[in-house]
């Protein structure tokens, strides 16, 4: 998966980035369903912190059931340094110990800003910026605001939204499917 990272300058009070990172997950052990599930997780220290400016690092294990549609699945996992809020929507059980490894996206950071960057010239040296970001930062202040049910209500939308894109997608392929087969028949 991906995660955009922003982060609160804590001498000014403003948001600054954002950065760009893919996420890996390996499993072990018994699972069984499938899941959709959305992430915040909130860096509590400086060591938390400073793992964001690495070029990669992993999260812990967990155990996770999620069933239902809104909040069921929901769950907290305290670490020393991140406390990571999840939510999910389907239907999964069993237990699994997974490393999410999270990486830096170089390409995805290098083409928002228009050069190479480096997380820590995004949050520590702030002095690479994108006006496109203006934007983004001044919603995610907002949706902060508003708190967690709205952000419950932005990612059903989205979620919704890109349901509504695969249907189309399908429709699509279905008819070029039709099409060909048509003209086999020809």
């Amino acid at each position: 998966g991906r995660a955009l990272v922003v982060a609160r300058d804590p001498r000014s009070g403003k948001w600054v980035g954002p950065a760009f990172y893919a996420m890996a997950t390996a499993s072990v052990g018994f699972q069984a369903g499938i899941s959709v599930a959305e992430g915040v997780t909130l860096v509590m220290t400086d060591k938390g912190f400073n793992s964001l400016l690495s070029a990669s690092f992993k999260f812990g294990g967990d155990a996770s059931v999620a069933a239902g549609p809104v909040g069921a699945g929901a769950k907290s996992n305290l670490v020393a340094d991140l406390i990571t809020f999840n939510r999910a929507k389907g239907v999964y059980g069993g237990l699994n110990f997974d490393g999410t490894v999270m990486t830096v996206s170089d390409d995805w950071n290098a083409t928002f800003y228009g050069k190479k960057v480096l997380p820590s010239d995004i949050f520590v040296r702030m002095n690479v910026h994108n006006k496109a970001a203006d934007k983004l930062l001044a919603q995610e202040e907002v949706w902060i605001r508003k708190g967690v049910e709205a952000r419950r209500t932005r990612a059903t939308a989205r979620i919704n939204r890109l349901q509504e894109l695969r249907a189309k997608r399908e429709a699509r392929r279905d008819a070029v499917s039709r099409a060909a087969a048509w003209r086999g028949e020809q």
